[in-house]
């Protein structure tokens, strides 16, 4: 199964928030600039790449010296804070490389309407054919179905579901969904040190389902929203691949097709 990832010619990469700072809080550049290194590496190689990336609220929180929100609106105003903070790490990530980032900032309702979908699907086929790297997020500012808790919109209400959404519907091969775990386990590590990973996935049952964590302490998901990520790319007849961002080299080896995290594909 792995052979097909070789092959993939337009790959759907989501960052987590929880991969842009350090475990004391600090912003890990290196990481960063590891992860762009990786990806301009596979868009010179000749793939497509698209990249779904959390981060704004957090790092809006880590320039304004506070703590994340529980507020609405101040979720929406971090988000405002962070998110030029988050192209700067993209833009001048990918410039190293003599490739171009652009912005692209969704709402729910892009791909709910019609009209508005087209013109998304022409702006971003628009900016592969350019060879240009989109950067995907939710425009926080103006958007509040993912950052309440209460009220879940029905297309999107996380980076993960949205990242499935760009996969499937603009017809990429592969989603890869990066977080600060190795990928699904078959229990809580915290609970039992004795759990081991699952390599692959191919149908989400309940018992696949039971086996979600808490989610992450920056981000807004968790590991049940890559699992239902992962059933959108596998429902679309494409491949999704959880992994840990944190390790050096990651994107380079899924792509390689190394078994690395866990990856959910439908048997053929």
């Amino acid at each position: 199964m792995r052979e097909r990832i070789r092959n993939a010619a337009r790959v759907v990469v989501k960052l987590g928030s929880n991969l842009f700072f350090n475990g004391e809080g600090t912003l890990a550049l290196d990481r960063i600039a590891a992860l762009i290194e990786d990806l301009a590496a596979a868009r010179e190689a000749g793939r497509q790449i698209l990249v779904v990336s959390s981060g704004a609220v957090a790092l809006g929180a880590n320039a304004l010296h506070e703590r994340q929100p529980d507020v609405l609106v101040k979720k929406q105003a971090f988000a405002a804070v962070g998110q030029s903070r988050l192209m700067n790490l993209y833009e001048q990530g990918f410039a190293k490389h003599g490739l171009i980032a652009a912005q692209v900032l969704l709402t729910a309702e892009d791909f709910s309407n019609p009209t508005r979908f087209r013109n998304l699907e022409n702006t971003l086929m628009a900016l592969l054919d350019l060879e240009v790297v989109p950067v995907i997020n939710e425009n926080d500012t103006v958007a509040t179905e993912e950052l309440e808790t209460t009220n879940r919109s029905s297309s999107f209400s996380d980076n993960d579901q949205l990242s499935a959404l760009v996969m499937s519907r603009l017809g990429a091969d592969l989603l890869i969904l990066l977080t600060d775990v190795s990928g699904l386990m078959t229990g809580s590590p915290t609970d039992d040190p004795a759990v081991s990973l699952i390599p692959e996935v191919h149908n989400i049952t309940t018992d696949i389902e039971s086996l979600v964590g808490n989610k992450s302490s920056r981000g807004r998901g968790g590991m049940a929203t890559k699992i239902r990520a992962a059933g959108i790319a596998m429902e679309s007849g494409g491949m999704a691949v959880i992994a840990n961002g944190t390790s050096p080299g990651i994107i380079r080896r899924i792509l390689n097709g190394e078994s690395e995290g866990t990856l959910f594909v439908a048997t053929p």
